[in-house]
């Protein structure tokens, strides 16, 4: 899930004391768990954080070197960039 933030709400999250952070935090994480819960998606109860919920969930026939072998060979170079 992509999240865009504005400038503005970025400055007011860097401004909170790091308690209201973490508050911050814990909010969006219950919220994200309510969701879930409504959409019938569980949650691991060993899963100890978001990385777990995605372990094995990715199944590609390409093997991790040949993705990023394609990843390279996209890769636009600077001296390529005609402005």
């Amino acid at each position: 899930m992509a999240i865009a933030i504005s400038d503005k709400y970025l400055r007011d999250i860097y401004n909170l004391s790091n308690e209201e952070k973490l508050d911050l935090v814990d909010l969006i994480i219950k919220s994200m768990r309510f969701a879930r819960s409504k959409i019938n998606v569980g949650v691991s109860k060993k899963s100890i954080n978001w990385v777990d919920e995605l372990e094995g969930k990715w199944i590609d026939s390409k093997s991790a070197d040949e993705m990023i072998n394609d990843i390279r060979s996209a890769r636009t170079k600077n001296s390529e960039v005609i402005l």
